[in-house]
């Protein structure tokens, strides 16, 4: 749990390192595909369209290296020099720069290999866990998964491989019924509405 927490808060440190003098430059990749990046000015206004800029979009799963489930499997950290990969969402990639986390008998290994969605979020590291449809989660923690997902799309020692074929993607890389409810589920999330602060009494 405590590397859990240490990876949100390099999360957090990473989109805050975003900001610029003129504004704050957002760039996300939704659960859908899309690259989204907007420049928000210190009113909150989008200044990407004062700019003129249009909002970009790319569909980088357009083009992806299909991954079996056997070939993700021999890439599971415990063969000393081999390559560590994981999927998350269906995404596979290459996470070997982080040995100390998912290597063999480390906490993170259970990801090593296989598809855990799941555990990043019950934070139960075990391969029963691992197995667990997405269903079992609920709006807010769709979103929290989605943050996860993002976190390795953006960061650059863990690259991208491609798809992993089965649970989340067919042959021809379209999302299955599962991963199509995933989106909806994110879609649905509502953040808490911010309290109010009273004004101090006179």
């Amino acid at each position: 749990m405590k590397l859990l927490t240490l990876d949100l808060i390099l999360v957090s440190f990473v989109l805050a390192l975003t900001g610029f003098v003129n504004g704050v430059e957002e760039r996300i990749v939704t659960a859908d595909g899309e690259t989204q990046v907007t420049n928000t000015g210190d009113d909150g206004s989008d200044k990407s369209k004062e700019d003129g800029a249009e909002e970009k979009k790319e569909d980088f799963r357009a083009t992806a290296r299909i991954i079996t489930l056997e070939e993700l499997a021999e890439y599971d950290g415990k063969e000393e020099g081999k390559p560590i990969w994981l999927s998350i969402l269906g995404e596979v990639y290459d996470v070997s720069k982080g040995p100390e986390h998912y290597g063999a008998k480390r906490g993170y290994n259970i990801f090593a290999g296989r598809d855990g969605s799941v555990p990043y979020i019950t934070g139960k590291f075990t391969p029963e866990e691992a197995s667990k449809s997405l269903s079992v989660l609920k709006s807010g923690e769709c979103h929290s998964l989605e943050q996860w997902r993002q976190f390795y799309y953006d960061e650059k020692k863990y690259p991208f491989q491609g798809l992993s074929l089965g649970r989340f993607y067919d042959e021809n890389r379209n999302p299955t019924e599962e991963l199509i409810e995933f989106h909806q589920c994110v879609k649905d999330y509502k953040p808490p509405e911010r309290r109010k602060r009273k004004p101090p009494k006179k």
